[in-house]
């Protein structure tokens, strides 16, 4: 570890993730970033 935050979380929130980098870049449509996957997982089981 180089000791430089990279990624942030809130977890009293209900999706609140913070990264130092470009996860989209890491992607794919068949094999989607995990961070992607979170978000996707929170919007949808979110109340209305």
């Amino acid at each position: 570890s180089d000791g430089i935050v990279e990624a942030v979380s809130q977890p009293e929130l209900p999706f609140w993730h913070g990264v130092q980098g470009h996860p989209e870049l890491m992607s794919r449509p068949d094999a989607p970033h995990p961070l992607f996957v979170a978000f996707l997982q929170a919007a949808l089981n979110a109340p209305a």
